[in-house]
């Protein structure tokens, strides 16, 4: 849900876009449908986590009026989705990391839009103990965990409540777990104490239909093709005649192997892809030399 600002952010290709108001539209249609078959969809990165040099501990100086008018503003609109959780990013926003941010945790996703989901932090990124839990982090998310003695040691010496932070932070996770219906077993009658973790995962396999289907296909080329801009059309140039070129050259390492989306934690990999070389050739219809 961050806005693509620049080419340099590294997770661009997840992002719906640089619109904020088409991106938090867009998130929280995704969000309602996969929330409606009992699965968390996450909204993040809560904030500004559009830059990949020192994305850890950049300090983005960014004033109140366009932090809500552009970074905020997708973060805003989702909540209508009434969606189970949230993340915060990695850099720091006006000189503090969102982990421990009151004004954007506490003040803004809890108070102002009333977000009643869990807020955790991303991988590695719990800056302080004491002081995320106390504007409203409720998980810690691994590589490497910072909290579990130090937050022990913060109840025991009254730097931390435990009615007033650890509890609602326990608060959140129960109730993300009982919508999920891990707290009552699995849907469909499927119980975790009578099915083993292998019998669960192999219902779970056979009630989903394949994806990769001829229509899909289309629909998916229909929709890729039709959302392309051409800005400009010298002389006529394009849509190319292959009966009027005699010979046509492919430039480039793409031609053969294109990428066909990015890596990470949202790799997808496709059912089939095809390759710009065999396409054009496909379309010319002859041999063209290379």
């Amino acid at each position: 849900m961050n806005l693509s600002r620049s080419p340099f952010g590294g997770r661009n290709f997840e992002n719906f876009g640089e619109d904020p108001f088409l991106t938090g539209t867009m998130a929280t249609s995704y969000i309602k449908g996969v929330q409606s078959q009992g699965v968390d969809a996450c909204m993040k990165h809560y904030l500004a986590n559009d830059m990949e040099t020192r994305r850890f501990n950049m300090d983005e100086q960014i004033d109140e009026q366009i932090l809500r008018e552009l970074y905020l503003q997708p973060f805003q609109i989702a909540p209508k989705a009434d969606q189970w959780t949230a993340m915060t990013a990695y850099p720091k926003i006006n000189g503090e990391h969102a982990d421990t941010s009151k004004f954007l945790v506490t003040d803004i996703l809890r108070e102002d839009w009333g977000f009643n989901g869990i807020i955790m932090n991303d991988w590695g990124g719990l800056n302080e103990t004491v002081k995320s839990i106390r504007v409203g982090i409720n998980l810690e998310m691994p590589s490497p965990p910072i909290s579990c003695l130090a937050l022990l040691e913060a109840v025991r010496s009254g730097a931390v409540s435990e009615k007033d932070d650890v509890d609602p932070a326990v608060k959140y996770l129960l109730r993300t777990l009982a919508r999920s219906g891990l707290l009552s077993g699995l849907p469909n009658g499927v119980s975790t104490q009578e099915k083993t973790d292998a019998e669960v995962n192999r219902r779970i396999h056979e009630a989903e239909e394949p994806m990769g289907k001829e229509e899909f296909r289309a629909t998916a080329r229909q929709v890729a093709t039709s959302g392309i801009v051409l800005l400009k059309n010298n002389s006529g140039l394009v849509p190319l005649e292959p009966t009027t070129i005699p010979r046509l050259a492919i430039i480039g390492l793409n031609a053969n192997s294109p990428t066909t989306g990015g890596t990470g934690n949202a790799i997808v990999n496709p059912y089939y892809a095809t390759t710009p070389y065999d396409s054009i050739c496909e379309a010319a219809n002859h041999y063209i030399r290379t």
